[in-house]
């Protein structure tokens, strides 16, 4: 092996421990982000007792119901209320799983309905959940906001793949020489 071979070898093997290092660190902080949205589930379930119910585990679980939830918040800074059609093509959810999503937080009152003086077809809503749950949905937003911040300091140094033909190679290289 030339000289040059041998330092991109060894160019590449550092690459790859790089690789590994950061790929654990990324593994641990998605960890800690499941195990927010798993506090989450079991801090609703102990303060709404029996009006807690599985589905709202899917919605919590569900990343695309969690950006309806990003979509409320952002309706509910820019103009106090939102309304369905605000809710429609902001996630690959069709509008009758959106209307479903509505419905159910109604139910469990975490949205309510506020008069329309316009049009009286049209229904408005706010977020509105009790000050119990607030707190809770809180906590676990501020926890994965700091889970989200500790994965953006790494983001720049993860590599988008190692070369896999080098590793490939060089795992074969290794198995013969035993």
């Amino acid at each position: 092996m030339t000289k040059n071979i041998k330092e991109t070898d060894q160019n590449k093997d550092t690459h790859l421990e790089k690789y590994l290092h950061l790929t654990d660190r990324r593994i641990q902080i998605t960890q800690e982000i499941n195990e927010t949205y798993e506090t989450l589930v079991d801090s609703l379930k102990s303060y709404m007792g029996d009006k807690f119910e599985r589905k709202l585990e899917t919605y919590i679980f569900d990343r695309r119901y969690v950006q309806l939830i990003y979509a409320i918040g952002h309706e509910m800074v820019s103009k106090s209320f939102f309304i369905h059609k605000d809710l429609y093509a902001r996630t690959s959810l069709s509008n009758r799983s959106v209307d479903r999503y509505i419905n159910y937080m109604l139910k469990i009152e975490w949205i309510k309905e506020i008069p329309n003086p316009g049009d009286q077809r049209v229904k408005k809503y706010i977020w509105y959940p009790d000050p119990g749950v607030s707190k809770i949905l809180d906590k676990a937003e501020y926890d994965e906001q700091i889970a989200q911040k500790k994965f953006s300091e790494i983001i720049d140094e993860m590599p988008l793949m190692p070369d896999l033909d080098y590793l490939v190679n060089k795992k074969i290289k290794t198995v013969k020489n035993k």
